[in-house]
């Protein structure tokens, strides 16, 4: 019976190993297949999602596709459904447009000597191209042509382009050309370029001076001028204005001497009459004090005195403020001759505009410019007149308000006989 059991006992432990590696085998086994299974199914899932990837991107660039065909079908409507108003407006602006491009060729091609056949665009840049396309092939070449010096005589020069420089060279002279004459004009006169300029013609290079203003200082100092030749730009709305003036000027020469040679008020008078009061005594008063006073010794204290002061107050003031408005008129109307004679003188350089065009800006300027004189002078004569007017006004309310107060201390004060007085300076 043991030895059965024995048996059995080590039956088991030879079988027990042996299933435990079968299941373990099984187990490894199923483990590869499921990872086969699972990477098969990863590279599939991979190939699907870059299908899908490429789907989606040709479905957004069919969507901007379609989203730029949108936006212009809405922009075509869009036009399409412009106003009559509006395509002439934009029509307007492109005739504008034009019309400025055109002046503009035209003004280049006049300042190369060039004179279209027509005011076609197309003609006038392809002009322009050729005048451009010449001058960039003359730049460092001299060239043959008539100068024109400032005593209007003309002389056949050697021209050389450098730059934005024009020099000239005849037989002693040598110079700098005006390039925005059309004649050829002579800017400035080169004592040393004339050795200068001979050599950069037979070596090819030479030290030549240059005008850093490009003209303008020159044009600067023509246009300079006399006084009297820039008041003569006025016309004829320069004679009232100087009239103005000169009569404003008479009559503030007229007041101020007036004003200067005026008695000295004195003051404290009726204090100083208190002091005088009981005694035989003088007191020296100017003329305008001295009538005051001999109305307050005339009349007694009361109304009848307070009305002959102030009447006699008033004549003075009267004769303080004399012509003083005369002054204040020429400040008030000196401007508004300048203005109107603005104003005509702009009228005229419009109708010039209109019957010569203006396509010379310089021109235009020059009679605006000519035109503003007249303003200029209006204020030149206005604002001293002003001053004036202020400055005597101040003096004469001054000198009435001395003699005011000097009336108001009299109305009250009694007067004793005895007392004299003598005009004149206290």
């Amino acid at each position: 019976m043991k030895l059965k059991l024995w048996l059995v006992t080590m039956l088991l432990c030879v079988i027990a190993p042996l299933k435990a590696n079968d299941v373990l085998q099984s187990l490894q086994h199923d483990i590869k297949i499921a990872q086969a299974a699972l990477n098969k199914t990863e590279k599939q899932l991979a190939r699907e999602n870059s299908n899908l990837s490429r789907e989606l991107l040709n479905a957004e660039n069919a969507v901007l596709l379609l989203r730029k065909e949108t936006e212009g079908v809405i922009r075509a409507q869009d036009e399409a459904a412009l106003s009559i108003e509006d395509v002439e407006n934009r029509l307007k602006q492109w005739q504008q447009q034009s019309q400025y491009q055109t002046h503009l060729l035209t003004r280049y091609l006049s300042e190369s000597e060039i004179t279209p056949k027509s005011d076609d665009l197309t003609e006038l840049l392809a002009l322009a191209k050729r005048s451009f396309s010449e001058t960039q092939q003359r730049q460092g070449l001299f060239y043959q042509s008539e100068v024109v010096f400032s005593d209007g005589n003309t002389h056949q020069a050697e021209l050389i382009d450098i730059g934005p420089f024009t020099y000239f060279k005849s037989d002693s002279t040598a110079g700098l050309i005006d390039k925005s004459s059309q004649h050829n004009e002579v800017a400035v006169l080169l004592g040393n370029a004339h050795d200068t300029l001979t050599q950069l013609k037979d070596t090819g290079s030479a030290l030549l001076p240059i005008d850093p203003s490009n003209g303008r200082a020159t044009m600067s100092l023509k246009q300079q001028e006399s006084i009297i030749s820039h008041i003569s730009k006025g016309g004829v709305w320069v004679a009232p204005i100087l009239l103005f003036a000169l009569f404003a000027l008479l009559i503030s020469i007229y007041k101020l001497v007036q004003l200067v040679r005026l008695d000295k008020i004195v003051p404290a008078v009726t204090e100083r009459l208190t002091n005088l009061n009981g005694e035989h005594s003088t007191l020296k008063l100017g003329n305008w004090q001295t009538e005051l006073v001999e109305i307050c010794k005339r009349t007694p204290i009361g109304q009848l005195r307070d009305d002959s002061l102030f009447n006699a107050l008033n004549e003075q003031k009267k004769q303080l403020d004399n012509l003083l408005g005369a002054i204040a008129v020429t400040a008030a109307v000196a401007p508004l001759l300048g203005l109107l004679g603005t104003v005509s003188g702009m009228i005229e350089t419009f109708k010039l505009m209109t019957l010569f065009g203006a396509g010379d800006p310089a021109a235009v300027s020059g009679g605006i410019s000519e035109a503003l004189v007249t303003t200029e002078l209006g204020l030149v004569v206005a604002i001293p007149a002003l001053l004036c007017h202020a400055f005597l006004s101040r003096k004469v309310k001054s000198h009435y308000h001395q003699l005011e107060q000097c009336a108001i201390s009299l109305s009250q004060f009694n007067f004793n006989q005895n007392i004299e007085l003598h005009k004149g300076a206290a």
